[in-house]
């Protein structure tokens, strides 16, 4: 009886020791498994929609807390940029598409105004208005506006005249022409002189006379806007 105790007492410790020890294993191995991984290494995999598909971010171990917020912005981010991308250019495409035929029939317009200005009817007619005794011309210029249909003469002068001389000639020189007068001024320049305005106008033509006088010589400058139809 006593070996015989001594002989089963070691077997029963080895049992025992093996027991624990197959524990102790798998403490460690579960400790090992429920590790996480390393958030830079899964961050970077995530983030890059080009280099790893969105397999590779979904875990393929027990569920990580790490992969739920990693997986939902690579899916709903990635149509984002095309669809961006795409629609305002289809939308301009359309927009420009629709504005080139504008481009010949205001280009033909433009060149038929030009050629019915470049063509007047007949010779352009001079000024009707007598020239004050005394004045010089200074510019005078004629043109066709086709657009209207009537004939656009200006002419200005230098007279050495007082301006209430100059107003009491183009006035009746208006009203021998059978128009209707009348006069406005602007405010008064810097040096105090004002520019004073006669306005004719009949059925057909319609004229402005500008007068503005020196202050610091004898000398009212003339200006004279005659636009008749034909």
């Amino acid at each position: 009886m006593i070996y015989s105790q001594r002989v089963t007492l070691p077997a029963r410790a080895r049992w025992i020791d093996r027991v624990l020890g197959i524990a102790v294993g798998s403490l460690v191995t579960a400790w090992f498994l429920r590790r996480e991984p390393e958030p830079v290494a899964v961050e970077a995999e995530a983030t890059d929609p080009v280099m790893a598909p969105a397999s590779a971010v979904r875990p393929t171990t027990a569920p990580i807390p790490v992969a739920v917020p990693t997986t939902g912005p690579v899916e709903a981010t990635a149509p984002v940029p095309a669809v961006g991308v795409i629609a305002p250019v289809a939308a301009r495409d359309a927009a420009d598409a629709s504005r080139e035929p504008a481009e010949p029939r205001r280009a033909t317009a433009d060149a038929t105004r030009e050629a019915a200005s470049a063509d007047p009817p007949g010779d352009a007619p001079t000024l009707p208005l007598p020239r004050m005794p005394g004045d010089t011309r200074l510019s005078s210029s004629a043109r066709f506006d086709a657009a209207t249909d009537a004939w656009i003469l200006k002419a200005a002068f230098r007279v050495h005249a007082r301006d209430h001389h100059v107003l009491a000639f183009y006035r009746k020189a208006l009203a021998d022409q059978g128009l209707a007068v009348t006069e406005s001024e602007d405010p008064p320049t810097a040096d105090g002189a004002v520019k004073t305005y006669l306005h004719g106008k009949s059925a057909r033509v319609h004229a402005q006379v500008g007068i503005l006088p020196r202050t610091d010589a004898l000398e009212t400058r003339v200006w004279i806007l005659w636009r008749s139809r034909g």
